[in-house]
């Protein structure tokens, strides 16, 4: 009888301990990414994409690859200013991008020339 109440206990704490990690994987951060592109739809590689969390202030920024894409990730929730520049193009910008926790969100920015 004790035997059997050992296993039964073994049992559930092996059980829990394969579930915690799981919990412990919750993230409450989320990524903004996109594409910078020019007015004649051509992606733009080597760009600066700054992210500013409105709130905070709190910036980071992150280069474009060589297909004009870029993401940042693990940002906290919040409002956010996407900003995009590159060399003989006019700096653009996005306010106002609402960012909600493990939603990820595409925000795609035109550069002019200038």
């Amino acid at each position: 009888m004790k035997l059997n109440i050992i296993v039964r206990s073994l049992t559930s704490l092996l059980l829990l301990g394969l579930l915690v990690p799981g919990m412990f994987g919750q993230a409450d951060t989320a990524q903004i990414s996109g594409f910078v592109r020019d007015s004649t739809d051509a992606v733009i590689p080597g760009a600066t994409v700054t992210i500013t969390n409105e709130a905070t202030q709190l910036a980071r920024q992150v280069q474009t690859n060589e297909s004009g894409y870029f993401a940042a990730l693990a940002l906290p929730p919040g409002y956010y200013t996407v900003t995009a520049e590159s060399e003989g193009f006019k700096r653009t910008l996005s306010t106002q991008n609402k960012l909600d926790s493990n939603i990820s969100m595409q925000v795609d920015l035109q550069l002019e020339l200038g």
